[in-house]
């Protein structure tokens, strides 16, 4: 049997059981390209649209199969998209997290800064530029690793989102780091403390003459004083 395309008026051959298969565009067109176009032009109705509707019904959609797997391409654009937005699932009371509403007056600024987009930027910049790994002892561990500041927040500040100032450490390597520096500062405040008090010269008690020594030990008295004392 001879037909005509409807797209492209070509005449091509179909056999008659053929014209009973397929959803009405067998007979009507000569291949797939022109296929297509009809598939363009067709809206179904109401009813079909219903029908449809009823049949999908809880069954679960393809994307989800086990066989499904996303491109690097479409899993880069999904994370780009991403940036930024809060996830509605984990918003307030949804959160494992939650506290009853913890205020931002109760957080200090560092925990303020380190709930904003630059910060985690930062944190960002520094893993990839350190290809995840730590710089001291190099463990590559994901869940193990932290962003370290070589200059202390405590000290400057202003170094907060600097890259140069940044680097990746794992946790053990993060805790020394911290605890030397601690003893570093202590012992530098206590040996200032020092400082300070052993240059202050001690007084007599009574009639505030200076005694020579920087050391408080017993009754501070001069030695008129103390005579005076004794003779009572």
């Amino acid at each position: 049997m001879k037909k005509n395309c409807l797209k492209c008026n070509k005449i091509f051959n179909i056999k008659p059981f053929a014209l009973k298969r397929g959803n009405g565009t067998r007979g009507k067109y000569c291949g797939m390209e022109c296929r297509k176009f009809a598939y363009k032009l067709y809206v179904p109705s109401i009813a079909t649209r219903e029908k449809i509707s009823l049949k999908l019904k809880g069954v679960r959609s393809g994307v989800f199969g086990k066989h499904w797997k996303l491109s690097d391409k479409t899993k880069k654009k999904m994370s780009k998209n991403k940036i930024g937005l809060p996830n509605e699932n984990w918003i307030g009371d949804k959160n494992p997290n939650w506290k009853g509403g913890v205020s931002k007056k109760n957080k200090k600024e560092r925990q303020l800064v380190m709930e904003t987009l630059e910060y985690k930027n930062w944190r960002r910049f520094v893993f990839e530029r350190d290809k995840y790994t730590c710089v001291m002892c190099g463990d590559d561990k994901g869940g193990n690793l932290e962003a370290d500041h070589i200059i202390p927040v405590s000290i400057n500040i202003k170094l907060i989102f600097e890259t140069s100032n940044g680097r990746t450490l794992c946790k053990k390597c993060h805790q020394k780091i911290t605890v030397e520096f601690n003893k570093k500062n202590w012992s530098n405040q206590f040996i200032n403390m020092k400082n300070e008090t052993d240059e202050k010269e001690v007084k007599c008690e009574t009639c505030g003459q200076g005694l020579g020594r920087t050391e408080k030990y017993g009754r501070n008295l001069c030695e008129k004083c103390e005579e005076k004392l004794i003779e009572g």
